[in-house]
């Protein structure tokens, strides 16, 4: 049997160093830091919801066609009526890559059922569950390091269903720029239910 100072020695890794690397109970057991998620505002009909609602262009060359700055973000409007608002806002993180270095489209969907589902929850104060998805259409692709931002607004209601459109919008957290894409949206119709597991009744909205 090889003994530990003869392999270091072999490695020229000097065994205080190999003693003091942290070991795997060491890594389990540092607390992971988690910020809340604070709602904030939505976007409504405005100029800024106009412009990322334009029809996507694959022929355009040019980055500033589909891009919007941040002073527009600044023109958001105060939490509306509704119920709208910012439900998540997450980093994209190398576990969320593909072979070709974007971030998975199932990983964006994702945030967004969570997104549809905590505003859905928020307006009918009780359980939901997500039913369908409705016209999700990928623009623009995520890269390791953006921010990820989902806008809720519930347009519709029914008896116990709400319909939520998700706006998905990145910033680029690698370079510092202060320009964001519009990558993708959709509409979640989510159900109410209670402990049991049936549709309950939805409140209408607000005007």
């Amino acid at each position: 049997m090889i003994s530990i100072r003869r392999l270091v020695s072999s490695s020229r890794i000097p065994l205080r160093n190999l003693m003091n690397r942290p070991t795997c109970s060491r890594i389990l057991s540092t607390p992971v830091l988690s910020s809340p998620i604070v709602p904030s505002p939505i976007l409504s009909s405005m100029p800024l919801m106009q412009k990322l609602s334009r029809p996507f262009s694959s022929s355009s060359s040019s980055s500033s066609s589909s891009a919007t700055s941040a002073s527009d973000l600044a023109q958001l409007p105060s939490e509306s009526p509704c119920g709208g608002y910012l439900a998540i806002r997450t980093l994209a993180m190398p576990k969320d890559e593909n072979m070709h270095r974007d971030i998975f489209g199932g990983f964006i969907m994702s945030q967004m059922d969570l997104a549809a589902a905590i505003a859905a929850a928020r307006h009918s104060k009780t359980r939901v569950v997500t039913v369908a998805v409705d016209k999700l259409v990928f623009k623009k692709p995520v890269h390791m390091g953006d921010t990820v931002s989902c806008y809720t607004w519930i347009k519709s209601v029914g008896r116990t269903s709400m319909n939520v459109r998700v706006l998905v919008i990145s910033k680029n957290g690698l370079s510092g720029g202060d320009t964001v894409e519009h990558v993708t949206e959709g509409m979640f119709t989510m159900v109410a239910i209670n402990e049991n597991g049936k549709a309950v009744r939805v409140p209408p909205l607000v005007d």
